[in-house]
């Protein structure tokens, strides 16, 4: 499954090989934890434009980054907001309701809760806080594709060296 992060703790993914020409966007979808039904992710598909046509990076750093701030956190409308039955935190049973995708709130019902770790919350989420952050940028090529292109470079080398020997 996926990982759990909790407060605090940091996350690294590495997906290759992609051709950023073709996989421009970046969607993503994440629960908030521990919530009922909290989670962060975008509505457009199209809301976070990577790469550019050419396959660079959409930014002049290099470093692609969205910002998550606690305005930013959406209700599933799945479960009531009571922190009983939450997923990572401990004990209840959850109350279902169907009241649709809407803003979350501050979470201040989990303040005092745990999770299964032992970690208690002990502050609730305000809309001007910083939630997540996401970092994309490209990661060099691995050292084997290096040596590769080494070898082919080395190679022609050695080609042209002979031509001007011969001739």
């Amino acid at each position: 499954g996926a990982p759990v992060i909790e407060p605090g703790e940091t996350g690294t993914a590495y997906i290759t090989p992609i051709n950023p020409a073709n996989y421009r966007y970046f969607s993503f979808a994440s629960m908030v934890i521990p919530s009922n039904d909290t989670f962060i992710g975008n509505e457009d598909p199209m809301q976070y434009e990577v790469f550019t046509l050419a396959g660079a990076i959409n930014d002049l750093s290099g470093v692609f980054t969205i910002q998550i701030f606690g305005s930013d956190l959406l209700d599933a409308g799945t479960e009531e907001n009571n922190a009983v039955g939450a997923a990572f935190s401990t004990g209840g049973t959850a109350t279902d309701t169907t009241d649709g995708i809407g803003p979350a709130g501050d979470l201040m019902e989990f303040l005092n809760t745990n999770t299964p770790s032992g970690l208690t919350i002990t502050d609730f989420i305000d809309s001007g806080e910083l939630v997540a952050t996401i970092t994309i940028s490209q990661v060099p090529e691995p050292s084997s594709a290096l040596l590769l292109i080494s070898g082919v470079l080395l190679g022609s080398l050695g080609l042209v060296r002979r031509r001007v020997s011969i001739g």
